[in-house]
C-alpha cells in the first residue's frame, strides 16, 4: 500500500510538474500571441496610412491628368487661332501690297499728268507770248 500511494504521489508530482510546464507553455502562447496581436495592430494600421497616402496620390495623379487634357484642348484652340490670325495677316499682307502697288501706278499716273499738265502750260505760254 505504501508503495502504491509513494507510486500515486510520484505520479501526482509528475503530473503537477506537466501542468506547471504547461501553465508556462501556455502564458508563453499567450505573452507570443499578444505580440504578434499588437504587431498585426500596427501592421494594419500602417497598411491604412499608405493606403490614404496611396489615394491622395492617386486622386493628386487624377486632378495633373485632367489638368494636362484641358491644357492640350487649349492648345489645340489656341493653335487654331494662331493659324486664323496667320490667315488674316497674309490676307491683309496682301491686300496691302495691292494697295501699295495701286499707290505706285497711280503715282506714275500723277506724274504723267503733271508732265502733260506741264506741255500744256508751256503750249499756252507759247501761244500766249506769239499772240
Amino acid at each position: 500500500v505504501n508503495e502504491t500511494c509513494d507510486s500515486l504521489k510520484m505520479n501526482v508530482k509528475k503530473k503537477e510538474e506537466e501542468v506547471k510546464d504547461l501553465k508556462t507553455s501556455q502564458t508563453t502562447v499567450v505573452t507570443q500571441s499578444q505580440k504578434l496581436s499588437d504587431e498585426i495592430k500596427k501592421l494594419k494600421a500602417e497598411v491604412s496610412h499608405y493606403q490614404t497616402h496611396k489615394q491622395k496620390q492617386d486622386k493628386q495623379i487624377s486632378g495633373m491628368k485632367e489638368e494636362s487634357s484641358n491644357l492640350r484642348e487649349q492648345l489645340k484652340i489656341n493653335h487654331a487661332r494662331v493659324s486664323d490670325v496667320q490667315k488674316t495677316l497674309n490676307r491683309k499682307e496682301e491686300e496691302l501690297r495691292k494697295a501699295c502697288d495701286d499707290v505706285a501706278v497711280q503715282a506714275k499716273e500723277l506724274e504723267n499728268m503733271k508732265k502733260k499738265l506741264r506741255d500744256y502750260e508751256n503750249q499756252c505760254e507759247m501761244l500766249t507770248a506769239t499772240r
